[in-house]
């Protein structure tokens, strides 16, 4: 309700929106994932009831980023849109625009009731934007007014669509950066001048190394949706006869297994983490057999026995297929959920613009290249 009432005291809206986290993944633990910042602004017309522009990116991540930052750069993203339309586009509006966020210091900010402190270069150039904004409503108008209000984060779901969407559409870049990575590598020279190193505990091939790139402490890839990819790695592993790559795998199982959730029976539960963890092991020691590092072979098995003895009587070169062969590797492009309501405008209004942003952002997102991120701001105009 009073969402509304702000909406109804102005033709323009402008809402906006930040979030910053690591990939959602339902009953795993967040060990080994790592953060995506993206950010979402939305720009209304109360009059036509409809949605007039949609934007969204997503933002790099530097130290000491918080979400409170991510905030303002969703504020300033709406707010430099603004600032870049010309005369004939104000002259279709009116002296009033309305600023909703959920970030409630950053509207306190904007409207003067705290200080920045740590945010005063953003909440600078916030200014620097409504300044702007402000003279070309005076121009066009004679007079503007520019108001800013604090919502529930309930009610802010577009924006926050969006967010999503950004984050969704990065993950799935990266699980197809690691495919295509693990389809072009080669087992590298390990017989001639490098055989020495390949002796070496902290040696890697070429696939062993973009394993360590994807699936490193800041990996945007999911646990839920890794087996299967770990497969396709373990498939090339073996085509390549790539023992420090299958040792590497290994190892990752054996990491992996400490983030998988428990199931709802207590007995299956402990048998699928045991038998990851085991996998891994026997994985290891297939590896380290293939380098001819025997002596690291009996200290494995020997750390390892008790598991071994519980759950190791498959045949040693086999991989379970229940636990690998079950996930998808696919990370599916987000669709908001057919239940969502937006606000402000109709779900016939919102929903064609968002899909349309949504598949704009992913084209360009896939058509940048290979990258952790885009962060060039994708803006589709719904009217």
């Amino acid at each position: 309700k009073n969402m509304l009432q702000h909406f109804l005291s102005a033709l323009l809206v402008l809402q906006f929106d930040g979030s910053i986290r690591p990939p959602r993944d339902t009953g795993f633990n967040k060990a080994g994932l790592g953060r995506m910042a993206s950010v979402g602004a939305a720009i209304f017309d109360k009059e036509n009831n409809s949605l007039l522009s949609l934007g969204g990116k997503s933002i790099e991540i530097v130290p000491d980023l918080t979400s409170a930052d991510i905030e303002y750069d969703g504020l300033i993203l709406g707010l430099e849109w603004l600032s870049k339309r010309n005369k004939a586009w104000w002259a279709q509006r009116d002296n009033s625009l309305t600023i909703l966020g959920d970030c409630k210091a950053v509207i306190d900010q904007i409207n003067g009731r705290s200080a920045p402190q740590k945010m005063l270069w953003k909440y600078e150039e916030a200014v620097e934007f409504l300044d702007i904004i402000e003279k070309k409503m005076t121009i066009t108008f004679g007079s503007a007014e520019i108001k800013c209000k604090h919502i529930l984060r309930k009610e802010n779901t577009l924006t926050d669509a969006v967010c999503i969407g950004v984050m969704k559409t990065l993950e799935q870049k990266a699980v197809a950066d690691l495919e295509a990575d693990i389809e072009s590598s080669e087992l590298g020279d390990l017989s001639k001048a490098s055989k020495k190193q390949a002796k070496k505990k902290s040696v890697q091939s070429p696939l062993s190394a973009v394993l360590s790139r994807y699936f490193g402490s800041d990996s945007l890839i999911r646990h839920s949706i890794r087996p299967s990819l770990i497969r396709k790695a373990l498939d090339k592993a073996e085509a390549l006869d790539d023992g420090v790559a299958i040792q590497s795998i290994g190892e990752l199982l054996e990491s992996e297994a400490k983030s998988w959730p428990a199931l709802q029976d207590g007995g299956a539960a402990s048998h699928s983490k045991e038998s990851l963890t085991v996998e891994g092991v026997k994985l290891q020691m297939r590896g380290l057999q293939m380098r001819k590092r025997e002596k690291e072979v009996a200290k494995l098995q020997h750390r390892h026995r008790f598991l071994l003895s519980q759950f190791g009587d498959d045949d040693e070169s086999a991989i379970s297929s229940s636990l690998l062969g079950s996930a998808t590797a696919t990370a599916t492009f987000f669709e908001p959920e057919e239940e969502m309501m937006f606000d402000l405008v109709t779900k016939n209004e919102w929903k064609p613009g968002f899909s349309l942003w949504n598949d704009s952002f992913q084209k360009k997102c896939f058509n940048d290249g290979p990258g952790r991120g885009f962060h060039q701001d994708v803006w589709i105009k719904s009217k």
